[in-house]
């Protein structure tokens, strides 16, 4: 490579980050080793949806649930990312020594229009050391095609320094008390 294409590139970076786009970067990851960043994509070519992440820091059994007072509507094509910290606050930092810390989705809303929409009451996410890990990047993918309610896929960024996952995330039990608000 060429030292003037470097140096065009990097101004590029710089531009986008002194700009605030940094989400578009997802080849940087989280960027924060006590935090997972998550996306949340839609890949439907026509239907909206609407899902409800949120994390679970001592398990699904054990106490508090975050989730977002107002989850994103995604517009087909579009996407939107948090981190963990964005989720849950102090409950969001991530460390090792949580080994029940999961991250995930408590249900979702798709349809035709935002105005539409039909719920899915499924719960998807992974458990540390199993789906990702501390510092990782969660990629979540829904699909419309296939069973109603459409599909969710997941991908895991694996952070330098880091063990790749070992399993995939899947549809889990609900909460404790069966509710996706904190």
């Amino acid at each position: 490579m060429s030292r003037k294409f470097i140096l065009v590139l990097f101004a590029i970076l710089l531009v986008l980050l002194l700009a605030g786009c940094t989400d578009q970067l997802m080849v940087m990851g989280a960027s924060d080793p006590a935090s997972i960043r998550l996306y949340l994509i839609n890949e439907s070519a026509s239907k909206f949806v609407c899902p409800n992440p949120g994390l679970c820091p001592q398990g699904l059994t054990t106490g508090a649930h975050h989730f977002l007072d107002s989850p994103p509507m995604l517009a087909p094509g579009e996407a939107v990312s948090y981190t963990t910290r964005q989720l849950g606050g102090a409950d969001g930092v991530c460390t090792g020594d949580r080994p029940d810390f999961m991250v995930g989705l408590c249900g979702w809303n798709y349809g035709d229009s935002p105005d539409q929409m039909n719920t899915m009451a499924k719960q998807y996410g992974g458990q540390i050391g199993f789906q990702f890990n501390c510092g990782d990047t969660v990629i979540l993918r829904w699909n419309d095609a296939g069973p109603a309610g459409g599909t969710w896929t997941s991908e895991v960024l694996t952070a330098p320094g880091n063990k790749p996952a070992t399993m995939d995330f899947q549809e889990m039990g609900a909460p404790a008390g069966g509710s996706c608000t904190g």
